[in-house]
């Protein structure tokens, strides 16, 4: 998602896949499976105006070049039935498009238990939020 008031690059990757786990399918009962911690558009918007220590944005950066690999094989072994990124419409707007995608679907979450980025969870205390926060 690249939307804002600053300068910004985005790059698309072409590929093929194989299977496609759709953002649909929800079912009762369901776990919501973070495979990495949240908060880098917060940590970068944080950098942006000079909040950010150097650690936040190597924390972030390290987060980013780590491969789903892994995680998309045991989503797969374990027959995950609905999946989604968690990119610049955050966590909230995710778990909507999941909902939608599954007949209306409800999800309740528990902040506490969302890992997030020690950096963002900083910045955000500060009143920091993504550039794409409405």
């Amino acid at each position: 998602t690249c939307e804002g008031s600053e300068l910004a690059l985005g790059f698309a990757i072409n590929g093929s896949i194989d299977e496609v786990l759709a953002k649909g399918n929800l079912q009762q009962g369901d776990a919501l499976i973070l495979t990495k911690p949240l908060g880098t558009g917060v940590v970068f918007a944080g950098d942006m105006r000079a909040l950010a220590d150097a650690s936040d944005v190597a924390e972030a950066l390290q987060g980013m070049c780590r491969s789903n690999a892994h995680a998309a094989a045991t989503l797969r072994r374990f027959g995950c039935l609905a999946c989604t990124d968690v990119t610049g419409f955050g966590l909230i707007g995710h778990l909507a498009e999941l909902c939608r995608g599954s007949n209306g679907a409800r999800v309740r979450i528990d902040l506490n238990d969302v890992p997030m980025l020690q950096g963002a969870r900083r910045l955000a205390s500060m009143g920091v939020v993504s550039s794409l926060h409405p």
